[in-house]
């Protein structure tokens, strides 16, 4: 992006997931996601410095935040059986 075709061009990053406590600091809980959703905020503004690029953050919660589970092999709207 930087050095490339691509620097001449304005680029917008949208990120959706504005809500997370996901980051590899600490183990994630619902309790944490303001301070996950800071760091990874710092993260997007470091990065967008380095290579040029504007971005726009949405407040949607990342799924681990809204079904409470970091289980990938279940999901939490599926039946019990």
């Amino acid at each position: 992006m930087v050095d490339g075709e691509l620097s001449i061009h304005r680029a917008t990053v949208g990120v959706l997931f504005g809500r997370t406590n996901w980051t590899k600091w600490f183990h994630p809980t619902r309790g944490r996601w303001p301070l996950g959703s800071a760091i990874r905020f710092g993260e997007e503004v470091v990065n967008a410095r380095r290579f040029g690029y504007r971005f726009r953050v949405a407040g949607f919660e990342e799924a681990v935040l809204r079904n409470g589970s970091l289980d990938t092999t279940t999901s939490s709207t599926s039946p019990s059986t």
